[in-house]
């Protein structure tokens, strides 16, 4: 039988009696000022296990500039966040293409990643974010310290678009990668066939991994929506660092600006909507790792004679009061993608009280059931368009929404339900190490 949260009566019980534990997390990347769905879920995750008496260590690339202390959500936990050097075995990219391939999608290797993960004492398990040559390396270290090995998928290795894949690969073609025998060495690719865990987060993945590893070997986890704690003075904090959202009802998007994710997409729908409400707008929250399309984001703002009309506010703080009083005073949250595996910001905009239209991908598939807890549609224009004006002009559906939605985040995705089962899980393979 597959593990899912509603098969997992435990997991809303007392908490497991488990002997405190170190769980050491190995990613690609972590940076707190690109902040997405895995760093969400790794801290809430961590501010779990750290209530309960563990330890987390978390392994990562080093950062040119890396965020103090006080500024990194996690080590504000009390994770320990330790650095390790890594590159990117391959000639002929340009500078451009290998800083976005560092960012996202870029196959990168550590010569000391394997020593310094062998040296760390106590270790219980050591769990990979990451796959391909990180993941590889983290497999080897927990084999030769004969701890337990776990890797959690956070999309895309069986559910990502085939035209997506493609398009990424073609952004940075041309150059030659001389990291195969580096990754056959490390078995990066047996991550996943080698892990005595594998976490996934919607059920799509969760079916297809099954039938290939093992029903017991496949963890359907759930994840945990933050609290959204919106500042007591949210409206003045919008005028203080937003003075053009004054007065002015808007719709909201928090995402990477990255093709997958489809601002282009809301801008195309908002551009309907605009014409007919004079004084709505659009706030568009998140980095942009994708250059390209971030600019060709812009010139369809700018095509459109929305300038005025729609705010990029690029990366802010997860946990700050700006997010946070964004979310409070939006009127719609539009998820728009084209691949989504996890939808976390989906529980977020949920928790602040916002109803929520999201595109049809997995990650949405696995948390919304349409007209309930929130609106599916298609993924064009015209769809987002009429799901939006629906909530906008809707006041009864728009209040059930909201009503269904926030009872389902509190039933389903809380963090103690998330954390019991983690560690549920994790026990069983730390006791037979």
């Amino acid at each position: 039988m597959l593990f899912s949260p509603d098969q997992d009566k435990q997991s809303r019980g007392a908490s497991p009696t488990v002997e405190p534990m170190k769980i050491v997390h190995v990613l690609r990347k972590y940076n707190p000022r690109e902040w997405g769905g895995i760093e969400s879920h790794l801290h809430e995750l961590s501010k779990y296990l750290l209530s309960e008496g563990h330890q987390v260590v978390l392994y990562a690339p080093k950062l040119r500039g890396a965020a103090r202390r006080q500024d990194d959500p996690l080590q504000s936990l009390g994770v320990t966040v330790r650095r390790y050097p890594a590159f990117l075995p391959a000639t002929g990219v340009n500078r451009e293409g290998r800083e976005n391939l560092y960012r996202q999608g870029g196959n990168l290797f550590s010569l000391t990643l394997a020593p310094r993960l062998l040296a760390e004492p106590n270790v219980s398990v050591i769990h990979s974010h990451a796959l391909n040559r990180i993941g590889g390396i983290a497999r080897l270290a927990a084999k030769l310290k004969s701890v337990p090995f776990v890797v959690s998928i956070h999309g895309g290795y069986t559910d990502l678009a085939p035209e997506i894949a493609a398009s990424m690969t073609a952004r940075h073609h041309g150059g030659k990668d001389w990291g195969k025998p580096l990754g056959w060495l490390v078995g990066s690719r047996h991550v996943v066939d080698a892990a005595q865990r594998v976490f996934v987060f919607n059920r799509v993945e969760q079916q297809r991994l099954a039938g290939t590893l093992g029903r017991k070997q496949v963890t359907l986890l759930p994840h945990a929506a933050r609290n959204i704690d919106a500042p007591r003075n949210a409206e003045a904090v919008l005028q203080r660092d937003f003075p053009q959202l004054s007065g002015h009802p808007y719709i909201l998007c928090v995402s990477r600006i990255h093709e997958a994710k489809q601002q282009h997409l809301l801008v195309s729908a908002f551009a309907g909507l605009a014409a007919k409400d004079p004084k709505l707008k659009l706030v568009l929250v998140g980095s942009a790792p994708d250059r390209q399309y971030a600019g060709q984001l812009t010139h369809a703002i700018e095509a459109r004679a929305l300038t005025h009309r729609v705010l990029l506010t690029g990366n802010l703080p997860n946990h700050g009061e700006q997010l946070a009083a964004l979310y409070r005073k939006a009127g719609v949250f539009v998820l728009p993608s084209r691949h989504e595996p996890l939808g976390i910001v989906i529980l977020e905009a949920w928790a602040a009280g916002l109803p929520v239209v999201a595109t049809r991908t997995s990650g949405a598939l696995e948390l919304i059931q349409h007209g309930e807890t929130g609106l599916l549609t298609d993924q064009n224009a015209t769809a987002i368009t009429a799901a939006v004006r629906r909530l906008l002009s809707d006041s009864a559906l728009r209040t059930r929404i909201i009503t269904q939605a926030r009872r389902y985040v509190d039933t389903h995705h809380s963090r103690s339900a998330m954390g019991k089962q983690y560690l549920e899980s994790l026990q069983p393979l730390i006791a037979n190490a």
